[in-house]
């Protein structure tokens, strides 16, 4: 089956949808999987008496049987989870789990079309899906890594939290499709400005905060505003123009 995470705008469309009891205990568990990035057998059944510490922000687990003993930040999420339930959701098996986030998902609208491919039986055989119908109690860990590593943390910082030793591993985790590796991509300052050849001292109009001013290039590569000694760092100019020739 393919592998999917929720996206922020998506985990806060499931948290604000009305729900039955039993939907909304679900996504309880669901929620702290997706702000903690454990292992289903982990998250739901973590003692919050022994676990979770509120004093010092950090919830203590260890990441399977004989695994590492991880120091995992409280998401405000879990927090506020936390004190709305005056604890921790009840437990749930993975099985009624896996059922009812699936349910809770179609109810809130997460019905995305998710195109995917398998081999079967020597051939490329498309599938689609609806999203809601491929969530998982995996798909919380996969969010928890896919929404850190989009935010801008550091991927040994996030698999000290999940407890991957391998980067391979946990690579598998992430899932970032074309469209917003693209969109990441767009905003780098790779993309954002155009190569120069490199200019020789003189006068030149530069684009600095999208206007157009007169600027001189003293020899060493200095920038200053023409007539004044005002110093422009070259990483500030939005583009450099025509050289302007003096008579």
């Amino acid at each position: 089956m393919y592998k999917v995470y929720l996206n922020l705008n998506e985990l806060r469309q499931l948290i604000t949808t009305s729900l039955p009891n039993y939907l909304s205990n679900a996504v309880d568990n669901l929620v702290l999987g997706c702000f903690t990035g454990l292992r289903v057998g982990n998250y739901l059944n973590i003692d919050p008496d022994v676990n979770i510490n509120l004093k010092t922000g950090y919830i203590q687990a260890i990441c399977n049987k004989n695994g590492p003993r991880l120091l995992i930040p409280i998401h405000p999420e879990i927090e506020k989870m936390i004190h709305r339930l005056g604890g921790l959701p009840r437990p749930i098996s993975e099985q009624k789990f896996n059922k009812y986030i699936k349910e809770a998902c179609r109810v809130a609208g997460i019905n995305d079309k998710i195109v995917w491919f398998r081999t079967e039986g020597g051939r490329r055989v498309e599938h689609v899906n609806e999203k809601w119908e491929l969530i998982s109690s995996h798909t919380a860990r996969r969010t928890f890594a896919t929404n850190s590593i989009k935010a801008g943390m550091s991927i040994f910082d996030v698999m000290q939290i999940t407890g991957h030793r391998s980067v391979k591993t946990f690579m598998l985790y992430i899932c970032i499709d074309q469209e917003e590796a693209a969109e990441r991509m767009k905003n780098h300052h790779f993309f954002s400005k155009a190569i120069t050849v490199e200019q020789l001292p003189g006068v030149y109009w530069v684009k600095l905060n999208n206007k157009w001013i007169v600027a001189e290039l003293h020899p060493g590569g200095v920038w200053k505003i023409l007539g004044t000694e005002i110093i422009l760092h070259k990483d500030s100019i939005d583009e450099i123009g025509e050289k302007i020739e003096r008579k």
